[in-house]
C-alpha cells in the first residue's frame, strides 16, 4: 500500500537564485504541498518568490519583516494545518543548499511510515565542515545530552519530519528563531514524542557562505534555553546555603539548619522549575508529590554526607555542605528531568 508523503516548509530569508531549480527538484517527488515561507526578504527578491508561486503544488507565504527562523516554521506550521489537515505532517528543509532531494525523500518517507515520530536527518560531521558547524553541533549535542537525555546526534538539522500533532503543539511555543528548533527537541522529549534518526548527506559551500546562522548570537540564544536550568539551580542552591547558614548561626543543629535550607529552597526550587525550566503541563498534584519524596531523599542524603565529612574529615560545616550540595546536583537535576518533571521511558531511538 501506498503511504501519502508529507508536505514540505522551507522557510526563507535573502534567498539564492538557485532555490527555484531546487524546489524544481524536490517536485519531482508526490509531496502534496511545498510552502515556502519568505521571511522579510528584501524587495529584489520578490520576482523569484513570485516564480516560486507559480509552480504546481507551490504556496508562497509572506512576512514583512524578518521575524526569524522559529516564526517562518510556525507561518509553515499553521498554513499546513489549516488548508491541510489530513496530512501526516511536514518536513522542514533548509533553503541554503544544504539538503539534498535525496535525503528529503528519506525524511519524508520515515515520517510516512511512523507520523507519531520525529524524524531527523542527521549529517556526519567528518571530512571538510566548516569548524563552527563542527563545533557548535557537538557543543549543543553534549548539553543536550547532559540536560535533556537522549542520544541525539544532530541538534542543530533542519531538515525533521514533524508529526501532525506536534505541530499543534508547537505552535503555541514562544521560542523564535533558531532557539525554536533546540525547543522543538526539548518538547519532543517531555511529550514522550519517539524520535527517528536518519543518516543524511553533509553539504557545505565554502566558508557556509548562505548561512544565515550568526555562530556567536544564535549560539547564545539557543544556549539560554540550557542557561535556564543552570540558572535555576544555581539560585536554588545560593537560597539553600543562605537559609542554612541563618538558622546554624541562631544556635540549631546541622539536621534542623539543612530542614530548614532544604524547605525554603526546595519550595522556591519546585515552582520554578515546573513553570519556567521544565515547563511541566497537566496537574500540579503528581510532580509535587514526587518533588517532596525527592527532596526528602536528597534531604538526607545531604545530612549524612555532611555530618560524615565534618565529624570524619574535620572540614569545615560550610564547605562540607557546598561539597556535598554541588555532587547532589546532577543526581538532583536527572531525576527532575526523568521522573518528576518528565517522561519516565527512553523511547528516542539511537
Amino acid at each position: 500500500m501506498t503511504v501519502e508523503l508529507p508536505g514540505l516548509v522551507i522557510p526563507v530569508f535573502q534567498p539564492e537564485p538557485s532555490l527555484r531549480p531546487f524546489v524544481e527538484n524536490l517536485l519531482r517527488e508526490p509531496y502534496p504541498f511545498v510552502i515556502v515561507v519568505d521571511d522579510g526578504s528584501s524587495p529584489e527578491h520578490r520576482p523569484l518568490f513570485a516564480a516560486l508561486a507559480e509552480l504546481p503544488r507551490v504556496r508562497v507565504l509572506t512576512h514583512a519583516i524578518n521575524l526569524g527562523k522559529g516564526d517562518a516554521l510556525k507561518s509553515g506550521f499553521n498554513e499546513a494545518l489549516v488548508d491541510f489537515p489530513d496530512a501526516c505532517g511536514v518536513v522542514t528543509v533548509d533553503a541554503d543548499g544544504q539538503h539534498i532531494p535525496e535525503d528529503v525523500r528519506r525524511v519524508a518517507d520515515a515520517l510516512a511510515e511512523s507520523p507519531d515520530h520525529l524524524c531527523l536527518g542527521i549529517r556526519e560531521f567528518g571530512g571538510k565542515v566548516p569548524l563552527r558547524s563542527r563545533f557548535g553541533n557537538a557543543l549543543t549535542r553534549q548539553f543536550f545530552r547532559i540536560l535533556v537525555g537522549g542520544n541525539l546526534r544532530d541538534t542543530q538539522t533542519g531538515l525533521r519530519g514533524i508529526p501532525t500533532a506536534m505541530m499543534r503543539d508547537l505552535l503555541a511555543s514562544k521560542a523564535a528563531r533558531y532557539e525554536f528548533e533546540l525547543e522543538m527537541l526539548i518538547r519532543a522529549r517531555k511529550l514522550g514524542t519517539p524520535c527517528r534518526q536518519i543518516p543524511i548527506t553533509t553539504v557545505y559551500e565554502a566558508g557556509n557562505r548562505t548561512s544565515h546562522f550568526d555562530p556567536l548570537f544564535d549560539s547564545l540564544r539557543i544556549y539560554f534555553v540550557f542557561i535556564r536550568f543552570l540558572a535555576s539551580s544555581m539560585l536554588t542552591g545560593l537560597i539553600d546555603t543562605l537559609a542554612f547558614s541563618i538558622v546554624f548561626q541562631f544556635g540549631a543543629t546541622i539536621l534542623w539548619s539543612a530542614v530548614a535550607g532544604r524547605l525554603v529552597a526546595g519550595t522556591f526550587n519546585f515552582f520554578v522549575n515546573e513553570k519556567f525550566v521544565f515547563r511541566a503541563e497537566g496537574s500540579l498534584v503528581p510532580p509535587l508529590v514526587k518533588y517532596v519524596l525527592l527532596v526528602a531523599g536528597m534531604a538526607t542524603v545531604s545530612f549524612q554526607l555532611i555530618i560524615g565529612l565534618v565529624e570524619n574529615f574535620g572540614l569545615n560545616v560550610y564547605v562540607a555542605k557546598v561539597s556535598v550540595e554541588t555532587f547532589l546536583f546532577v543526581v538532583s537535576f536527572t531525576v527532575q528531568r526523568l521522573l518528576v518533571f518528565g517522561p519516565a521511558r527512553e523511547r528516542w531511538a539511537p
